[in-house]
Order: C-alpha cells, then sequence, then structure tokens
C-alpha cells in the first residue's frame, strides 16, 4: 500500500501506519491520500492533519513563501 505525504509530513505521525488521531491504525484512505484529513474524519477524535514544523521551514526555502 503506498503511503500519502500527508500522513508522512503531518505533526500527529507516529510512523508504523498509526498516529495521534488513529492510534490503532490509520484507515486506508487518509494513509493512501484518498481522503483530505483536514477535514473530519469518523474515529479521529478532533485530531486532524497538521504539517509538522520541519516541513513548514521546506516549504518556505523552496516557495519562499
Amino acid at each position: 500500500m503506498s503511503q500519502s505525504n500527508q500522513c508522512r509530513t503531518c505533526k500527529h505521525y507516529w510512523g508504523a501506519h498509526a498516529c495521534d488521531a488513529f492510534t490503532q491504525r490509520i484507515p486506508d484512505e487518509i494513509f493512501t491520500g484518498q481522503v483530505d484529513h483536514s477535514s473530519e474524519y469518523p474515529g479521529d477524535n478532533g485530531i486532524r492533519f497538521e504539517l509538522a514544523d520541519e516541513y513548514k521551514e521546506v516549504k518556505d526555502e523552496t516557495t519562499g513563501q
């Protein structure tokens, strides 16, 4: 199964298909990028995608924004 950048770059991601929102297993639809997790998803306990600080810095360096 292919992993989306959404999970890899999220500040809540633990690795191994788990995160603060989904401690047992990230749903495949989110993990593969079929669903954008910046919106509510059943069972996420109000925790949504947030870009990790280390990726914000990379974005700033490459886009100037």
